[in-house]
């Protein structure tokens, strides 16, 4: 492992660089499930988010990515649902039973969560600059998240305490780094090849 560390000066969190084989990467996905965040151009629909910001194929947008919420509510639109700047967004493939036929995208259950379900307002910002929370869950999960810890994402320093005391439990690093990290911290993963 290895820690560069970056002076936090006002919004730009520090910056934590690591270096984890591929068998621990999994230490990191409770970050996803609690939501991790991204400085990105907010003011854009979920489909150009997803596929013109985060580079994920269409295809696997619109065949692996059955549920999403936007702000706690169900996405059927990918064009018309709008990520703003502080918008909460989680991604998840196919979840079971009724409640997961339910809450899919464009299923057949859709119609019984009308109530609940996203619908675009008129008050949207430009495409700016802003910071969101991503969720991610079951399959997407390990999917995505290491494409994105190798990008980097912004984390709670108390949750990244808990992953890096994990990762020097179950030997994938030596030592956490002795300094002591507080509000937001971006980090950055890297993965060996052949790791």
């Amino acid at each position: 492992m290895s820690g560069s560390k970056a002076k936090q000066t006002g919004d730009t969190p520090e910056l934590v660089r690591l270096t984890v084989g591929a068998e621990g990467i999994s230490h990191f996905f409770p970050l996803f499930q609690e939501g991790v965040m991204l400085d990105t151009e907010t003011g854009k629909s979920v489909r150009e988010f997803l596929c013109a910001t985060l580079g994920i194929d269409e295809d696997y947008v619109e065949g692996r990515i059955s549920t999403i919420f936007l702000d706690s509510k169900p996405v059927d639109d990918l064009d018309t649902s709008i990520v703003d700047d502080g918008a909460v967004l989680a991604l998840s493939a196919a979840m079971p039973g009724l409640v997961g036929a339910t809450m899919r995208r464009g299923g057949y259950y859709a119609a019984m969560r009308s109530a609940i379900s996203y619908r675009p307002g008129e008050e949207h910002s430009n495409v700016r600059r802003g910071r969101i929370r991503l969720k991610l869950f079951n399959m997407i999960l390990e999917e995505i998240g290491p494409a994105l810890l190798r990008a980097g994402v912004i984390v709670r320093a108390d949750s990244l305490k808990d992953v890096l005391a994990g990762l020097v439990r179950d030997g994938f690093i030596p030592a956490a780094p002795t300094a002591e990290y507080a509000g937001d911290v971006r980090i950055v993963v890297e993965i060996p090849a052949g790791s």
